[in-house]
């Protein structure tokens, strides 16, 4: 028996606002698992680049979690 991998890519609630702006993301939940292909879409302004810089541990979350293979994204 082997054990079930982590997610490859998870926001668990991720809340994230830039100063003096109203919340950018708002409790964000999202798997991706590891082989998976996920494409995101949306018009100029709905978050996509805040996610990606979220995903990379650029920017941290202003509630909740992000972790790439289970382990928390860090600074």
């Amino acid at each position: 028996m082997t054990a079930a991998l982590p997610p490859a890519l998870e926001f668990s609630a991720v809340t994230f606002s830039y100063p003096d702006t109203p919340d950018v993301l708002n409790r964000i939940d999202l798997r991706i698992a590891v082989g998976e292909r996920v494409g995101i879409i949306g018009p100029n302004g709905a978050g996509k680049t805040t996610l990606f810089l979220l995903a990379g541990g650029f920017y941290r979350p202003t509630t909740g979690t992000v972790a790439l293979l289970g382990q928390a994204v860090v600074k």
